[in-house]
């Protein structure tokens, strides 16, 4: 008997109709039509035990001679709600000769699945369907090409580690910590636990440190000389001084006013300049990517669709019987070659609609975008629309929106790049540089379709080397810092995907890359809403800040989780565990050690406490 074993009942049951079976073939808790059985989990069936298991003296009252709590084997339990499913799969796997994992195709998927057959001691055949969209032609494809459970082995390990890093350090350092703020606020306020972890806790610090940001901003004037120039042809223009990297600050400003003027004196004096370089170049710039989950809910901030709600409506756009776009917890926006065969499919499904005309007329299938790349491409792909046939009529306003938004920009991979004359000048006046730049649009390509915010094109003459050109003015222009603004729900999230931003310490950054982050891409829209949720970070508006209880307590929390690069850096753990550099066990040993010092340190912190 094969046994094909699903995430939820809603996938069992479309898995269970595309292999041919019909409602009439549903038994309690799986479906069966000959020898081939679809079940299903109800998302985790199994769960690490809390910390009671190990510790029975914490269930009834919090205490540091409890602390740390660091399990020699980590023991899962059943849920309550679980144990019929539970035993309904542990007896179709004693009779099942193959077993075929159809989980979403994520880490959670794959442990949700192997934590099922391992407890359930099932020992046969066991292989790994994974399919990037529900619609029928996709899952052909999978169906027909099931995977070594080798290939899948990283997605197991990476998700072990991250639920028990996750339960070690958010377990102890919520205990330790609640007791440390009851006893601070003398037990009378403390209602409920002050909730640690191992994300969380850095992302509600990044809005903290925002926050103080805020409130200690005092605006610094700065200051740009420009000179207003002139060709012998009467052409004018403008070019800004390339000031000396001496004369300027940490942030690359010069703050001296009077060496400011002096240099506007200076090049008003001289009256005259003389051409160093003149650099014309046509260049290229090909679309943007197909969207990747958190590209996409930033975008649909701009529609009052928060973040968490995206995800929402992107995996109802997923499931049938929608099966209207693929995969939506992806990282990445890039598309592989072999998913070439089905863009005839999705733009005749496309053409349909009632789309923009004029971004029709200028698709050309035969385009290939820098998307196309299968070497981007681990898992999932980028956010793309199926070849299902879409009716509208059955999408909410918000589904519509993020459809659209979806397909505009796979429609875009196949239109034209955008192409420009990009100039590039130096001019020398006196012993003083100058320099200007423009691009001007030779073909807006894609861009025609795409609402652009670029501040007005301003051209320049054309000039040649060794030309003299005059001044006619300068300009000393008095400039203010702003102050920072809070972070919005999609500017948290695009915090965390790139840390380096947020980070001001430079032996941090120095460590730090574009490519470091913190969560994952299905997590961080739920890691906001659970910090809103918890009390730690307020929502007024659509601005974001920390709570009076975080601001007042944070002195106290462990400094490595103060520092949200610390976390980005753990993350690397992940990847080290994808690539086979280290293993799950020894990722969460780490993770061990500093729960087990940050332990100590609170408690020292709690003795003090009068």
């Amino acid at each position: 008997m094969q046994v094909y074993l699903c995430e939820k009942p809603k996938q069992g049951e479309e898995i269970a109709l595309f292999l041919g079976m019909s409602l009439s073939d549903k038994k309690k808790g799986y479906y069966e039509s000959g020898k081939v059985v679809v079940t299903w989990a109800l998302g985790h069936l199994f769960k690490l035990q809390p910390p009671e298991f190990y510790c029975p003296e914490v269930k009834k009252k919090w205490d540091y001679k409890c602390l740390p709590i660091i399990p020699e084997e980590y023991e899962y339990v059943l849920g309550s709600k679980s144990k019929v499913q539970f035993r309904t799969i542990k007896n179709l796997l004693k009779k099942a000769k193959e077993v075929f994992i159809t989980t979403d195709p994520d880490p959670e998927g794959e442990s949700i699945a192997r934590n099922i057959i391992k407890f359930a001691g099932y020992k046969g055949s066991v292989k790994r369907i994974l399919f990037g969209s529900t619609d029928d032609e996709t899952l052909k494809q999978a169906f027909s090409n099931p995977l070594s459970i080798n290939d899948t082995q990283w997605m197991y390990d990476t998700a072990i580690a991250r639920a028990r890093s996750d339960w070690v350090v958010g377990m102890n350092l919520t205990m330790a910590f609640t007791l440390l703020v009851q006893k601070l606020e003398g037990g009378s306020r403390m209602k409920k636990a002050f909730a640690i972890g191992r994300v969380k806790t850095p992302v509600a610090m990044l809005v903290y440190h925002r926050e103080q940001a805020i409130k200690n901003f005092k605006p610094t004037s700065y200051y740009d000389v420009t000179a207003n120039l002139y060709d012998s042809l009467g052409n004018e223009f403008v070019c800004a001084w390339d000031i000396p990297e001496k004369h300027l600050d940490s942030e690359g400003r010069l703050l001296s006013e009077e060496f400011a003027t002096k240099a506007a004196d200076y090049i008003r004096e001289t009256k005259l300049g003389v051409i160093e370089s003149f650099n014309e170049v046509v260049k290229e710039k090909q679309p943007p990517l197909p969207y990747e989950l958190n590209s996409l809910q930033v975008e649909c901030e701009k529609f009052d669709i928060s973040p968490d709600e995206t995800l929402e409506i992107a995996q109802s756009l997923y499931d049938k019987p929608f099966s209207a776009i693929t995969y939506p917890r992806t990282d990445t926006g890039y598309l592989t070659t072999g998913f070439s065969e089905k863009i005839d499919g999705i733009l005749s499904s496309l053409f349909t609609l009632d789309l923009d005309e004029k971004l029709k007329e200028n698709i050309n299938p035969a385009l290939r975008s820098k998307a196309w790349n299968d070497k981007k491409v681990k898992v999932h792909h980028g956010i793309v629309p199926t070849s299902n046939k879409i009716d509208f009529s059955h999408f909410s306003p918000k589904q519509k929106i993020v459809f659209l938004l979806i397909a505009k920009r796979f429609l875009l991979q196949f239109t034209p790049n955008y192409v420009f004359k990009h100039t590039d000048l130096k001019i020398k006046i006196g012993n003083l540089k100058f320099k200007a730049s423009c691009n001007v649009p030779v073909s807006l390509g894609w861009k025609a379709f795409v609402s652009d915010d670029d501040e007005s094109i301003v051209n320049l003459p054309s000039l040649k080397i060794g030309q003299k050109v005059g001044v006619k003015s300068s300009n000393t222009l008095t400039k203010k810092t702003r102050k920072p603004n809070r972070y919005t729900q999609a500017s948290l999230l695009m915090a965390m995907i790139n840390i380096s931003n947020e980070v001001s310490d430079p032996s941090l950054k120095k460590l730090l890359s574009d490519q470091d982050g913190i969560g994952t891409v299905a997590t961080r829209s739920t890691i906001i809403k659970d910090l809103l949720g918890n009390g730690l970070l307020n929502l007024k508006g659509k601005y974001i800040s920390p709570s009076d209880w975080l601001e007042k307590h944070m002195c106290h929390i462990p400094e490595q989780m103060k520092q949200p690069a610390n976390s980005a850096l753990w993350e690397r753990g992940f990847q080290a565990i994808q690539a086979g550099d280290i293993t799950s066990d020894k990722f969460v040993e780490f993770q061990e050690k500093f729960v087990k010092d940050a332990v100590i340190n609170l408690n020292k912190i709690y003795l003090e406490v009068k």
